[in-house]
């Protein structure tokens, strides 16, 4: 007969008595053990680490267990699940970063971190686990995969720090290979775009407004979204709060080309705390523009390429490019110096001119 109890101080010490020999006429003994939580096992194995006979204390038994478990274990067992981390720790270290990027991080995690991962002990989450997962959604998407990604680790990473959890088990994984992209319309795609827009204008106009802005300003869709009537300075719409904001501390300025500002002006204006556009994304339109334009691999971000591109091509450098585009780093726009065909003929142009005469 013997009798199981955990220790109300440190839940992975088990405490198991028995009498000696299994006689009851005998006196009874204590044997200590250690929860450990290995890969591969939902239920921990109990390892043995001391014995009523030594004569000593609880209290040493619980910091033998501690010891042990933290030189052979899989880190004990967290009390948190993946959820209770992010929503009680995670989101509250987010706050010196923009909405935009808050909202876009707390998107990812709920769509494709929290039906994974989002129940389970933060000590049950394993290596082989993540790459599984990490592996499948790279199918899907390769920079979305990577995003999730940090954002894991990053969870993980500040909660060792927080001594919620002991282990990190993102740390193995590899993010996929950056791919540079710099898509944007041939002369060919650009005509197609352009008759293709005329035609979802009587769709909506909100829509239409919000991609021929993307298209004329290289503003970003969140940016766009979230632009109200009061933002509109002169000939400016000035953001107070956007992605770089806890970067660089500066406002964002969506510069207005006449085009852009009759876009504008063609829309009911609303009252300084609405959006100008009222609604978060052309999604629907988009697609079926791009459809009927029969234009292949190219993505409303794309916009945004194709803005800075034009730039470059057309004589401006990359630091006045930049500048309406908001990029931050130079090292970004370099990708947008490789000329297209129709600056190549250009340049081949210039220089013979300077050649002969």
């Amino acid at each position: 007969m013997q009798t199981r109890k955990t220790d109300n101080k440190n839940t992975n010490l088990v405490m198991i008595t028995r009498h000696f020999k299994d006689d009851i006429s005998l006196p009874t003994y204590t044997t200590y053990y250690a929860k450990l939580y290995e890969k591969g096992r939902k239920n921990p194995r109990l390892k043995k680490i001391g014995i009523s006979t030594e004569q000593v204390s609880l209290a040493v038994m619980r910091e033998r267990c501690r010891l042990y478990i933290e030189e052979h274990g899989r880190f004990g067992r967290s009390s948190h699940t993946l959820d209770q981390a992010f929503y009680e720790i995670y989101l509250g270290e987010l706050k010196k970063k923009s909405a935009k990027t808050i909202d876009d991080i707390k998107r990812n995690y709920e769509k494709d971190i929290k039906p994974h991962f989002g129940k389970m002990l933060m000590s049950d989450i394993d290596s082989p686990m993540i790459l599984s997962w990490f592996n499948k959604l790279t199918e899907r998407t390769e920079g979305g995969a990577n995003h999730c990604l940090s954002i894991l680790k990053a969870m993980f990473t500040l909660c060792m720090a927080l001594g919620v959890c002991k282990h990190n088990p993102c740390l193995p994984i590899k993010k996929n290979p950056d791919k540079e992209r710099t898509r944007s319309f041939t002369q060919g795609e650009l005509i197609a775009f352009r008759a293709a827009l005329q035609e979802a204008k009587s769709r909506s106009i909100y829509a239409w407004s919000f991609i021929m802005l993307m298209f004329l300003t290289g503003a970003r869709k969140g940016e766009l979204a979230r632009a109200t009537w009061g933002d509109i300075k002169g000939e400016s719409i000035v953001l107070t709060d956007h992605k770089t904001k806890h970067k660089t501390g500066k406002d964002r300025y969506i510069y207005l080309n006449d085009l852009a500002k009759a876009v504008i002006n063609n829309l009911p204006v609303g009252q300084d705390h609405e959006t100008i556009l009222k609604i978060k994304d052309p999604r629907t339109v988009w697609e079926t523009m791009m459809r009927k334009a029969n234009i292949k691999d190219f993505r409303m971000h794309d916009l945004r390429h194709n803005f800075a591109s034009a730039g470059v091509n057309s004589g401006l450098d990359i630091i006045r490019t930049a500048a309406l585009t908001g990029h931050m780093s130079l090292n970004s726009m370099k990708r947008y110096q490789r000329p297209n065909i129709e600056r190549k003929l250009k340049d081949t142009k210039i220089i013979e001119n300077q050649l002969t005469n």
